[in-house]
């Protein structure tokens, strides 16, 4: 029995070390925007536009909802909700240049809102918020450029404008989300030449990752210099709408941070969808 425990804590230790580079997910009813200066008005009422759009996109999984008039009042009036805001210096802690403090400094906002009262406004207005707790999705991201063909690691030497990108567009949006380590054992199972794994594979890594949901994509950058797209789910669950094309997700001709920005908002939108 002893050694049972023993195994099942090295399997949790395991699991949480694979996943301990996942998208960080900050508290849903806060957003953020890079602002000029601490009193200038204009700017001020810009970025907490800018921090509403973010919540509102957080609580929906939905971004076109951003264009949409049932969602015009939070996005005209966000000060009516603020609970605190907050400025920080991003050049605090940057050594001090030349031309700094010669003009307004860049500043990032950071604004709490009143969950209640946006929960409310949002619902009021016929909108389905995203509750409960969101999936961890493991990102399987095949890239094919000038070097070649290769899957995007956490941790590796190519790929880190994408890995970036990436991560960035899964944070804005409250979408945990993990790379693989790329080890002998993840190269194992996964065929990066043709940006598909069998259904074997996707229980493997689901289970390894202690993950929900696993994103297949392909990046490849055409002669243009552009990238192509495409993007699929899959599931440890293995449901009726498993191995699916993510609506929305496939691209071509944009530049890839365009291309992941798209595919990470259409797998947000998939997943609040069929949310419980």
């Amino acid at each position: 029995m002893r050694l049972r425990h023993v195994l099942t804590a090295a399997l949790v230790l395991s699991t949480a070390s694979l996943l301990a580079q996942a998208a960080e997910v900050g508290p849903l009813h806060e957003g953020e925007a890079v602002v000029t200066g601490q009193d200038d008005g204009a700017e001020r009422r810009r970025g907490l536009a800018e921090a509403m759009a973010q919540v509102i996109v957080r609580l929906t999984g939905d971004d076109a909802l951003l264009d949409d008039a049932r969602t015009a009042f939070l996005r005209d009036h966000p000060a009516d909700f603020v609970t605190t805001l907050t400025y920080e210096d991003r050049l605090a802690r940057k050594k001090v240049m030349d031309e700094q403090g010669t003009r307004e400094r860049s500043f990032r906002l950071r604004v709490a809102f009143d969950a209640a009262r946006v929960d409310a406004a949002l619902t009021d207005a016929g909108l389905r918020l995203w509750q409960g707790e969101r999936p961890t999705v493991l990102v399987l991201l095949t890239i094919r450029d000038s070097g070649g063909t290769f899957t995007l690691s956490r941790a590796g030497t190519r790929g880190i404008g994408q890995r970036e990108a990436l991560m960035a567009a899964a944070a804005w949006r409250a979408l945990p989300l993990a790379l693989p380590i790329m080890d002998p054992e993840d190269a194992a199972v996964i065929r990066a030449g043709d940006g598909g794994i069998g259904p074997a594979a996707v229980t493997a890594l689901c289970r390894r990752y202690g993950v929900d949901r696993l994103l297949l994509g392909r990046l490849e950058l055409t002669d243009a210099g552009l990238w192509r797209s495409r993007w699929s789910f899959d599931a440890f669950s293995n449901d009726a709408a498993d191995p699916a094309p993510l609506p929305g997700g496939a691209s071509d001709g944009l530049t890839f941070d365009r291309a992941i920005h798209q595919a990470i908002a259409a797998g947000g939108r998939w997943m609040a969808r069929r949310a419980p």
